[in-house]
């Protein structure tokens, strides 16, 4: 999506107390440069008038059933998901797994548009996947290395050397079975035969059994 599109969330909520008043803190936050995360809002807001927004009702809110709708606009101020450095430009980025909840066996995918800036003869390709456990310690469940350009005939369908130029890639896999219930860190780090980085790329999700 891009600034400016409109989005709407939508559900039933079904009240089991009567709701008299509350907040709601909303969050926009930005992995800039995969290094350091950017805050674009932290605000509270009133729960009541919220509640008016979406389900035309005031506070107190009697149990019951209720049907709402939310609709916004996404923020103008918000960047692109984008990769870029002296060697390659990774725009266009997306899956179906970002902040998603998901079950071992579920299929995901990763897809952008990649401008080599420079030839690429070989590299290699960083893979882990790390969960909290109990909240106080990270168990790592995968950190493994790859031949990048096997990677890239899997996700491109071209070999290294792989000569400047524009590529369409789409990186599909399974949830592994092995993975326990909980939140998980997915993280791949490419480098070039010089080992220098080529991209990062982090996404956090939750897993359910």
């Amino acid at each position: 999506m891009k600034p400016g599109h409109k989005v709407y969330f939508k559900g039933i909520i079904t009240l089991k107390k009567e709701f008299k008043w509350g907040i709601m803190n909303a969050k926009i936050t930005h992995q800039f440069k995969n290094y350091v995360n950017l805050t674009f809002e932290d605000s509270n807001y009133n729960l009541c008038d919220i509640s008016v927004s979406v389900t035309g009702k005031y506070c107190p809110l009697k149990p019951g059933l209720y049907h709402g709708i939310y609709k916004d606009t996404i923020p103008s101020v918000l960047w692109p998901v984008t990769i870029t450095n002296d060697f390659v430009t990774i725009t266009n980025v997306s899956s179906n797994i970002f902040g998603q909840t998901i079950k071992p066996g579920h299929k995901y995918y990763f897809k952008g548009i990649a401008n080599i800036k420079k030839e690429l003869k070989w590299g290699i390709m960083h893979s882990t996947i790390t969960h909290q456990f109990k909240n106080y310690v990270n168990l790592t469940f995968e950190d493994s290395k790859y031949n990048l350009c096997d990677i890239s005939v899997f996700v491109t369908g071209k070999y290294c050397p792989l000569k400047p130029g524009i590529y369409h890639g789409i990186y599909k896999d399974i949830i592994p079975s092995f993975l326990w219930p909980g939140k998980y860190i997915f993280k791949i780090i490419g480098y070039n035969g010089d080992n220098v980085e080529l991209f990062c790329a982090m996404t956090e999700v939750n897993v359910e059994k």
